[in-house]
Parts: C-alpha cells; sequence; structure tokens
C-alpha cells in the first residue's frame, strides 16, 4: 500500500479518500471513460485510439467506436468485441465491413496494458462516461486524464492496475445508496468481483440490488 500511495504522489494526483457519491447502476458494469494517445495509420490515413479504465476507443473520419473492457486482478485484462454477425448489425456503416482493420490496428498499438480480445454477442458501448461510476467522480478523472495504459507511460502495467484498484476500492467503500448488480458482470478474476463487491457488500450505506 505505501507503495502505491508514493506512486500517487509522484504522479500528482489528490488524494484518494472515498467520495460519498449516490449510485442507481452497477460501478461496474457499464462506466467507460477514454484517456489519450493518437497514432497514425502506416498508409497515411488518420486515426486515434484511447484507452481508459473500462473502455477502448477507435476513432477515423469522425467517426468512433468503443469496447467495454473487463479489468482483471491478475493476467489480462479482457475487451469485449461484438462477434462477426453482432459487428455486422451494430457497426456504423463506416466501420460494417472493416472489422478486420480497426482490430488489426487496435491491437497493433503497444499499449501499456496486456489485453485479451474476446468475441462477445453484446454489442459496443457508447464511450461516455456515466454519472455515478467511478470514472465521473474527482479522483476518478484525474486517473483517466493520466493516461496510465496509453503507450510510453512511466509506470508498469502491473502499477497502473494497482493503483486503479486502489481507487476502485475507494469508491466502492464510499459508495451510497442503491446499486444494482446484474449477474453477468460477476466475473471470476475480474476487478468487480473479487475487490469491489466485496467492498460494497461490507459498506453500511450501501444497498445492493442483484438482478
Amino acid at each position: 500500500m505505501a507503495v502505491v500511495e508514493a506512486l500517487v504522489g509522484r504522479l500528482g494526483l489528490g488524494r484518494l479518500d472515498g467520495e460519498s457519491i449516490k449510485v442507481e447502476q452497477a460501478p461496474s458494469a457499464t462506466a467507460t471513460a477514454t484517456g489519450g494517445r493518437a497514432v497514425n495509420d502506416s498508409r497515411n490515413v488518420e486515426w486515434s485510439a484511447t484507452i481508459g479504465w473500462r473502455v477502448i476507443t477507435y476513432r477515423a473520419a469522425g467517426i468512433s467506436i468503443s469496447f467495454q473492457i473487463e479489468p482483471m486482478v491478475s493476467g489480462s485484462d479482457l475487451v469485449y468485441v461484438p462477434d462477426a454477425d453482432t459487428w455486422k448489425r451494430l457497426a456504423p456503416t463506416a466501420y460494417r465491413d472493416r472489422r478486420a482493420e480497426v482490430l488489426g490496428r487496435l491491437k497493433g498499438v503497444r499499449w501499456n496494458r496486456s489485453l485479451k480480445w474476446e468475441d462477445a454477442a453484446a454489442g459496443f458501448t457508447d464511450g461516455r462516461v456515466i454519472p455515478g461510476s467511478l470514472e465521473s467522480t474527482k479522483g476518478g478523472a484525474e486517473f483517466e486524464a493520466k493516461n496510465l495504459f496509453a503507450p510510453g507511460c512511466e509506470l508498469t502495467f502491473e502499477q497502473a492496475r494497482e493503483l486503479w484498484i486502489l481507487i476502485a476500492r475507494r469508491f466502492a467503500q464510499g459508495v451510497r445508496g442503491k446499486v444494482t448488480i446484474f449477474a453477468d458482470t460477476l466475473i471470476p478474476n475480474s476487478v468487480f468481483k473479487e475487490i469491489e463487491l466485496p467492498d460494497l457488500r461490507a459498506n453500511p450505506q450501501a444497498t445492493l440490488e442483484f438482478r
């Protein structure tokens, strides 16, 4: 813990004492935000990709698509990618036939993060920060702004993940009100199931509703 706190100080981040925030949705299932790192295609077609705690976003020609990330306690974090059929149905017209191209570009970025890309029947996420989520708090916004998972970050992936787990715990400990938790968000080894959920259960100010 002392090492983590030292990293917080070195990065110039504020104190991470739990912020009391009333939430009406599961804090880990849909929360999204982005960090920043622009990259260019070798064919000089401009595009960019950004990564945050729970989302990775691809942008080109003014159109963006975002994919949900499931942060894990250990090993690679999971990126949920719409399977081929779902992609065809839900992707913006500009990207409908470019699944392999988009994924190839995203996988080719040297993120400061170990990612495992998994096909899923679920669609894209909208990439917005949801009110009441971790990323909507002052501490969460400060962490996102530091782009800890972007290429070139001075921290290792493990250090960056440890910092995020710290703030996720503080968030869960400070939540007030009803938190709705969906069964499909309880992924083994995920930060939500193994770290945040136990702290939510122990938080006397939080009322958990499982669906």
